[in-house]
């Protein structure tokens, strides 16, 4: 005979409305085992969402950070009435809030490449640009912080990202953010 015990994880799954209602209300006061019940509940959907494919290759491994984020976010001001439709709207909101950033780092993309191929069609013409030029990447080079100065040798060197991450001891991505951070700065100070 089957016992018909629910187990823990079938309480959570089963949460009526009230309940979700109740359990947002104290999560908002604090409650650290309300938050808890609203995290389990919630996590196999932020681990789907977090997961997919494309939003997975362009975030990485902070895809499921953000996402996290993005939902206490929405707990947090979430001023529907129905909380029947509380789940619905919740993955509606981090579905189309992952891919709206996926449309902003693809137009950062974009962005770079413009960048970057309008350095390559426009070289310095005359030697006293060069010199000008020189100068000015000097002293830009010199109010850098040493680990930006660092990676800037390294990109020189012509390292691969992976290589350039081994060297200062941190993920890829991190290595691609610092990166899309100096260019973003450097296209500031061109303007």
């Amino acid at each position: 005979m089957q016992s018909t015990k629910l187990t823990k994880q079938d309480r959570v799954s089963m949460l009526t409305p009230l309940s979700l209602q109740t359990l947002i209300k104290n999560a908002r006061a604090g409650n650290k085992a309300a938050l808890q019940q609203l995290c389990q509940h919630f996590s196999p959907l932020i681990h789907k969402e977090s997961q997919r494919e494309a939003v997975y290759r362009v975030l990485g491994e902070d895809a499921k950070d953000i996402a996290w984020e993005y939902f206490l976010y929405l707990i947090q001001s979430y001023q529907g009435q129905n909380y029947q439709q509380l789940p619905g709207y919740v993955k509606l909101k981090l579905h189309y809030h992952l891919l709206h950033l996926l449309e902003r780092q693809g137009n950062r993309w974009k962005h770079e490449v413009m960048l970057e191929d309008m350095t390559l069609l426009s070289p310095i013409a005359d030697e006293e640009n060069k010199v000008l030029t020189k100068i000015t990447y000097g002293q830009i080079f010199q109010g850098l912080q040493p680990q930006q100065q660092q990676l800037i040798l390294l990109l020189e060197q012509e390292r691969s990202q992976q290589q350039i991450a081994q060297q200062l001891h941190c993920s890829t991505r991190t290595v691609q953010r610092k990166i899309q951070q100096m260019r973003h700065h450097f296209s500031k100070l061109a303007c």
